[in-house]
């Protein structure tokens, strides 16, 4: 291989390395997650049976319930890292055969007591003193049976802005007190951008991934050939 042509693959690996680096670094520190929103299956995986499955809709709309509501949810593009997962939950339903049962709506209050039950958890992200509704949560909840027969309550629910334009997520499982209070078990927390850095928080932090590789890949081969100068000029200079 021409000399010429090693440091220009130097350059270019150290581009593309700092590039991926930037982008993978960005979106699981401001989304949550690896460029990819995992899948919900592990919040169904106990799950035996769904009695009852609800989309708690935001902003005065109408909730959805049933069979036909978690179809259309499941149905739900997410265009890309940073949108809402709307659809995570009722597609793993889907994927693991455990529809709703009946088209019953869930209790409004249990919306309220998932809601509870994570602050009091200290899972719900407070956000700026502006933002009102950061404790608010819309979204899907479905009510069923684990495989050993326990009642289980399933929220993947996202809250109002904790700050300009970025809102937590959050999927969530839950079992019964015998005093009928949600119990939570397990939890998980992502981000999404209603506008703003939706979908390019990751790739601005692979830009910058790039220009960190290109800046370093050029400052190690000017030391190099530097170095390599020194050395020669100290190995012919005469004694």
């Amino acid at each position: 291989m021409p000399r010429s042509i090693t440091p220009v693959l130097v350059v270019l690996a150290a581009m593309v390395g700092g590039a991926a680096f930037g982008a993978l670094t960005t979106s699981r520190l401001y989304w949550g997650y690896w460029l990819r929103v995992p899948s919900a299956d592990w919040l169904v995986a106990d799950l035996a049976s769904t009695e009852r499955f609800t989309v708690f809709a935001c902003c005065d709309r109408p909730s959805e319930s049933g069979r036909s509501a978690l179809q259309t949810v499941a149905g739900v593009r997410m265009e890309g890292a940073g949108d809402v997962p709307v659809a995570n939950l009722p597609a793993a339903m889907i994927r693991r055969g455990v529809p709703p049962t009946s088209d019953l709506a869930v209790p409004a209050p249990v919306l309220a007591a998932v809601r509870e039950a994570l602050d009091v958890a200290g899972v719900l992200v407070a956000g700026e003193p502006q933002y009102q509704y950061a404790k608010t949560i819309w979204g899907n909840v479905a009510i069923g049976r684990a495989k050993a027969g326990e009642e289980l309550v399933l929220a993947a629910v996202w809250a109002g802005e904790v700050s300009n334009d970025h809102h937590p997520y959050y999927e969530a499982k839950f079992s019964r007190t015998d005093a009928g209070q949600l119990k939570l078990l397990d939890v998980r927390r992502y981000w999404w951008d209603f506008a703003g850095l939706e979908g390019f928080a990751h790739w601005l932090g692979g830009l910058a991934g790039a220009i960190a590789g290109l800046a370093g890949s050029v400052a190690f081969l000017v030391l190099r050939t530097a170095g390599r100068r020194r050395l020669r000029n100290t190995v012919d200079s005469p004694l």
